[in-house]
């Protein structure tokens, strides 16, 4: 009856994040212990990264951080990895209350300078943030995943594509819908109407735009979608059984058709 449970870990996420697997894993057995792991949600912290990746590297290596190691636990134990606050939709403005509240002095312009240096140090943190996140991001869920049998040339274009893709993957999925429901209403009513049947052939360069058009949006569904990527597996076989089916069919009704005299 839940999808998700959303749970806050505390800064130490080396050992929280363990614990609670260590929980579900005593509270649960088999099959319910697998169900509740994959609707668990962590939600982290994501303020400083760029000066954690920074002191990780100092202490462990080059390419060894917290962030990415939470971010690849997270992915294989559970649901995925929630960020608070979410630094990609943070405003970077000062701090409007602070200078308003200034008194009208003559060390008004000194602290007015200070202030707008303290926005400016917090603009530059939270898009260093950014910056460290979006590579994480990419480097752990997309080109050491989806994206690796494509090779590393399509890869910077589908990252591209999948950061609009992914927010608005509704509307793909809407207007997908949308356009096989037509697609499957006109060859119904095709079956039984030869004018449509003539029209078909005669505007046949319509029809393969509208299919190229379908395909192009179930295409980018499979990639940037998060629930259809993982499900991309039985999409392909899917198709590949209606295409043997379609071609059995196909077959069989020129077996039936009785020969030309």
């Amino acid at each position: 009856m839940v999808d998700n449970v959303f749970v806050f870990l505390t800064q130490d996420t080396s050992k929280s994040k363990k614990n609670l697997r260590q929980i579900i894993e005593n509270a649960f057995e088999g099959a319910a212990r697998q169900t509740v792991l994959r609707k668990i949600v962590p939600i982290v912290v994501a303020q400083g990264l760029a000066e954690q990746e920074v002191k990780d590297h100092l202490e462990y290596g080059e390419g060894i951080t917290q962030f990415k190691d939470d971010l690849i636990y997270m992915q294989n134990n559970f649901a995925g990895i929630g960020l608070w606050h979410l630094p990609l939709t943070q405003e970077n403005e000062a701090p409007k209350d602070e200078v308003a509240e200034m008194p009208a002095a003559e060390d008004a312009t000194a602290e007015k300078a200070v202030v707008a240096k303290d926005a400016e140090e917090k603009k530059a943190a939270q898009q260093a943030d950014v910056d460290t996140l979006r590579k994480a991001l990419k480097e752990i869920y997309q080109i050491s995943g989806e994206f690796a049998f494509l090779g590393g040339t399509i890869e910077p274009y589908a990252n591209s594509l999948c950061e609009y893709a992914c927010p608005n993957r509704w509307r793909f999925r809407i207007t997908f819908n949308i356009l096989v429901a037509l697609a499957v209403i006109y060859a119904l009513l095709a079956l039984r109407n030869c004018r449509l049947r003539e029209f078909y052939q005669r505007r046949f360069t319509y029809f393969a735009g509208f299919g190229f058009v379908t395909a192009l949006i179930f295409a980018i569904t499979l990639v940037c979608d998060p629930y259809w990527r993982q499900r991309v597996a039985y999409v392909l076989i899917g198709i590949l059984l209606l295409i043997i089916l379609a071609y059995g069919l196909s077959r069989l009704k020129k077996t039936m058709q009785a020969k030309l005299p």
